[in-house]
């Protein structure tokens, strides 16, 4: 638990600071985005999710026993008092 809180801080605070330093957050390019002159939010947004698909591509070609457990896990991320998350399932 503690290992997973010491990894997502960093990775917290560099995707706070990604954000910040971005300007997504900026009234004028909210303004932008909401009249369809700038796209830096949907920019940002596949910026992660590439990101976020090369992270898992090489996870699962370092340790794929791992990766595959974890992905059958069904988001449950091994804690026990979350089994009722899984109901509709």
């Amino acid at each position: 638990m503690i290992g997973q809180v010491l990894a997502a801080v960093p990775m917290g605070v560099a995707f706070g600071v990604a954000i910040q330093s971005s300007g997504v957050a900026s009234p004028d390019a909210i303004r932008a985005q909401f009249i369809f002159e700038k796209e830096i939010m949907l920019k940002m947004f596949f910026g992660g999710v590439a990101g976020s698909a090369f992270a898992m591509a090489i996870l699962a070609y370092i340790n794929p026993k791992e990766f595959d457990k974890a992905r059958e896990s069904k988001g449950k991320f091994a804690i026990p008092e979350t089994w009722f998350f899984d109901v509709g399932h």
